[in-house]
């Protein structure tokens, strides 16, 4: 496992924690997993 790929699993890991306690940092956490999501394809594409 790479470290893009253990830093998407983290942040998978703290939005869920996130969800179950209510806090209200959900959303923004949404937003930076979406940028990780898309980074993460971006550097797939590029190994191609």
């Amino acid at each position: 496992m790479n470290h893009c790929d253990r830093a998407f699993n983290y942040c998978q890991e703290a939005l869920e924690l996130y969800q179950e306690l209510g806090i209200t940092l959900v959303k923004n956490c949404e937003e930076l997993l979406g940028e990780i999501q898309g980074n993460l394809g971006d550097s797939d594409n590029n190994l191609k």
